[in-house]
């Protein structure tokens, strides 16, 4: 759910939005990779609130922690509990 802060302007997690002309505008907010602690750069299609590291740890995660560390711990927990 959106958080007013005022001014016709609306806050999600990533992004403010103008309500009168409903652009985007950036929030200032640099999010951290909670794995390897770079900066979690957005994906080809905008996204740029990361992505969940579970089971690593509660926090989220950069693409290439998603795809080298979380994804690859998660299928060999499936695979674990497949036997």
């Amino acid at each position: 759910m959106p958080s007013d802060i005022g001014h016709g302007l609306w806050l999600y997690p990533s992004m403010v939005y103008n309500n009168k002309s409903n652009n985007k505008i950036r929030s200032r907010t640099m999010k951290k990779c909670s794995i390897c602690k770079q900066t979690i750069n957005p994906d080809p299609n905008g996204w740029d609130g990361g992505h969940n590291a579970e089971p690593i740890n509660s926090g989220i995660c950069c693409g290439m922690c998603n795809a080298y560390v979380v994804t690859p711990r998660r299928i060999s927990q499936y695979l674990e509990r497949s036997k």
